[in-house]
Parts: C-alpha cells; sequence; structure tokens
C-alpha cells in the first residue's frame, strides 16, 4: 500500500473487509475490485429467509468471497442467509461484540472479517499470489462440514483458519521447490 497524494494505492491482491453495505451499487464494485486483481470478501447478509436480494445470488457475486454465519452448533445461524455462501465462519448473536447501550456486532458482519484475516495470513505466505478464484477454491476444499453440508452437495463449509493456512505452506513449499511462481 502506497499514499501518494492523499490518495491509497492498495497493492494487487489486498483483501478488502466489506462486512456492511450490500447495495447494488457494493456488489458492482466488489466485482470489479475481484476483476482488477484484489480479494473482495462481503457479508452474505443476514435476511433469512428472506433472500431474494441476498448478495448470494448477485450474477456478480463469482468475483467476490461471501460469508454466512454460524451458531455455536455449527449449523448456519438462523438469520444468515439461506443462499449458499463461499464460506461460514462462527458469529452468530451468542457470539457477538456488545456493550450496554451499543449497536452490537454480529452475525455475518461479524464473520467477515474473521475470513478476511485468515486470507490476510495466506496472501503474506503466498507473496500476494492468490486470486478470488484461488481463494474460493482454498477456502471450500479448507472447511469444516458443517450440518447442513453433511446432507448436501451444494453447501459450504464453516472457515478452518488451521487447515487454510497448511494447504497455504504446501502450496509454498510446492512452489518454492519446483522454483515457479
Amino acid at each position: 500500500q502506497q499514499v501518494e497524494d492523499g490518495i491509497t494505492n492498495l497493492a494487487v491482491g489486498t483483501v478488502i473487509n466489506r462486512s456492511l453495505s450490500r447495495s447494488a451499487q457494493s456488489t458492482w464494485s466488489l466485482y470489479h475490485f475481484g476483476q482488477d486483481g484484489y480479494l473482495p470478501v462481503q457479508s452474505a447478509g443476514n435476511n433469512a429467509p428472506y433472500a431474494s436480494d441476498s448478495i448470494t445470488s448477485s450474477d456478480r457475486s463469482e468475483m467476490f468471497i461471501t460469508v454466512g454465519s454460524t451458531s455455536p452448533l455449527g449449523t448456519a445461524s438462523n438469520f444468515s442467509s439461506p443462499a449458499r455462501p463461499t464460506i461460514y465462519a462462527p458469529s452468530d448473536l451468542n457470539l457477538s461484540v456488545r456493550r450496554e447501550g451499543e449497536t452490537g456486532f454480529s452475525g455475518t458482519s461479524g464473520s467477515t472479517p474473521l475470513v478476511s484475516s485468515s486470507l490476510v495470513n495466506l496472501q503474506s505466505m503466498l507473496d500476494n499470489k492468490l486470486n478470488v478464484t484461488m481463494a474460493k477454491e482454498l477456502l471450500t476444499k479448507s472447511g469444516s462440514p458443517t450440518l447442513q453440508s453433511l446432507f448436501s452437495q451444494n453447501e459450504a463449509g464453516e472457515l478452518n483458519h488451521y487447515k487454510l493456512l497448511r494447504i497455504g505452506k504446501r502450496l509454498r513449499e510446492r512452489c518454492t521447490s519446483e522454483g515457479g511462481d
């Protein structure tokens, strides 16, 4: 990241976390960030059972990562968008940050930074060579099963940071030993 004339220039491969705002304008900008080589990560929404306006059903979602919320039981939170996200992460209302008199930070907005931080760690291991397609595949392959994913081929798993970084470590070692990028 560089700052020139008051403008921040982000390096290609930078992870962009968007826990809030799921408007048509935000899906458009996330789509273009993904096309330009960044890793946009967006909360899937807490609009269950009304998924018609869900970000996961957007035609543009192929170029960004969507994150759902899981409950302490390892199931999708009852409010988490029922349309299939890329990955789930734990941040149910029971696992949220709340102070008396303040708005809580929970649900998919609370789970998205967990996925973003895991991708930042992975990007640092892989020298910023990860793109959206590769990130989605690695998140999917490394995800732990949820109750829903045990019964459905189309259901995302839950973020497994340890397994994701173990895969990243193997990828880095393989690229280093082969002398490639």
